[in-house]
């Protein structure tokens, strides 16, 4: 893994000897008591429960029957808009703030891949990574190539 956005990390690091990333993980969550919860929640992200509806496939967490219903009344592309997920908020007060929205938009896309080859390997599947510089959105969606007319909406 590369660890250029892993300065924290890197100063623990530092100063203890064999000090892991699962060393780091356990200690951090220890010391700002957080929940465990959270690497529940993190796998959704990296790895999400998918759904079937109609004829699409959808990120359960990104799902609701008035979302879809929505989406489905206002675009071609149904697919495309409820399986997005904009990253750069979770970056908001960070240094770098781009180049790591970018960088987490690159690590989903390839987890997401692999999960639609290994979920629904006879479905042929794109998978998009969104880097707008301009307005500063970075994030990842998916669709399948039979059911999009288009990527733009």
């Amino acid at each position: 893994m590369d660890k250029t956005f892993l300065s924290d990390f890197s100063e623990w690091e530092s100063l203890n000897t064999d000090f892991s990333l699962y060393d780091y993980i356990f200690h951090t969550l220890r010391i700002n008591g957080n929940s465990t919860d959270i690497f529940f929640a993190f796998s959704e992200l990296f790895w999400p429960t998918l759904v079937s509806h109609d004829s699409f496939i959808f990120i359960k967490e990104n799902y609701t029957e008035n979302k879809y219903k929505d989406v489905k009344e206002t675009s071609e592309n149904v697919e495309f808009w409820m399986n997005m997920l904009l990253v750069d908020s979770y970056f908001q007060d960070d240094e770098n703030r781009d180049v790591k929205a970018a960088a987490l938009t690159d690590i989903l896309q390839r987890i997401w891949q692999a999960k639609l080859k290994i979920d629904f390997p006879e479905v042929d599947f794109t998978v998009v990574a969104i880097k707008d510089e301009e307005v500063g959105d970075y994030g990842v969606t998916f669709y399948q190539k039979s059911n999009q007319c288009s990527t733009s909406s």
